[in-house]
């Protein structure tokens, strides 16, 4: 019966020792499948999806534009962000488009104060509704903030450059005024893109204006040039005009 008796005696030491044993099997178990989760690799990123940007002339097709409107897409606004950038593009198709086809309500916020009397001008004289109706086509390239249309009118090429400004009453609205323009400019230009014409532009105001200041210099006039249709280009002031162009 005495060894019985020792048997039933160590049975609980047996038993604690062999849950002991699990509990570290156990315990040890976990640290595997966490060091396994620890050294795993990460899951390959969610593939990004690319949206194509619209074309210029899918712009101009979904706005319901004039089709005379023509831009390289490598001169299409690029200053500012995506955001910005696509603004100003549908801004820059919807004033020529308007300029073209004599939207007077579509161009007018889009134009800076003093761009905006030479319009009301235009207006009541009769000339802005037929402005744009000898223009073959339009070309507009940017640089910057500053954007240069060539009008085509027959077998002449007549520019306007124009600079991209911000309205002072809505932040929101895109506004465009247009620079000095000069007697027969298009031929004071060389290159076939807008960034070194603009340029070229630019030189010429500022050396002109400079020249001016020179006593018993005369200034060539910058004019509010009303020539998109073909005319001979009006001498006025300094300042600019809806298709205004040489």
């Amino acid at each position: 019966m005495t060894p019985s008796r020792n048997r039933s005696v160590r049975r609980p030491d047996t038993i604690r020792a062999a849950l002991l044993l699990t509990a570290l099997a156990l315990a040890g178990c976990g640290k595997k499948e966490e060091e396994q989760a620890a050294q795993a690799p990460p899951p390959p990123p969610a593939p990004v999806e690319t949206v194509k940007a619209e074309t210029v002339e899918e712009v101009v097709t979904r706005l319901g534009l004039d089709k005379r409107i023509r831009m390289e897409e490598s001169e299409r606004p690029s200053s500012g962000d995506a955001a910005t950038n696509q603004k100003q593009l549908e801004a820059l198709v919807v004033f020529f488009d308007a300029m073209l086809n004599a939207k007077e309500d579509a161009i007018k916020p889009m134009l800076s104060a003093r761009d905006k009397a030479t319009l009301e001008t235009m207006v009541k004289s009769g000339e802005w509704k037929t402005l744009g109706q000898d223009v073959d086509r339009v070309s507009i390239g940017c640089a910057g903030p500053d954007v240069l249309a060539v009008f085509l009118v027959g077998d002449k090429f007549q520019g306007q450059l124009w600079t991209f400004v911000e309205s002072k009453d809505n932040p929101d609205q895109i506004q465009l005024e247009a620079q000095p323009n000069w007697p027969n400019m298009m031929d004071k230009l060389s290159g076939t893109t807008a960034e070194p014409r603009i340029k070229q532009w630019m030189a010429y105001t500022r050396s002109s204006i400079e020249e001016s200041k020179k006593p018993d210099v005369p200034l060539e006039s910058a004019q509010e040039d009303r020539s998109v249709k073909g005319e001979e280009p009006a001498s006025g002031q300094p300042g600019g005009t809806p298709g205004k162009s040489n």
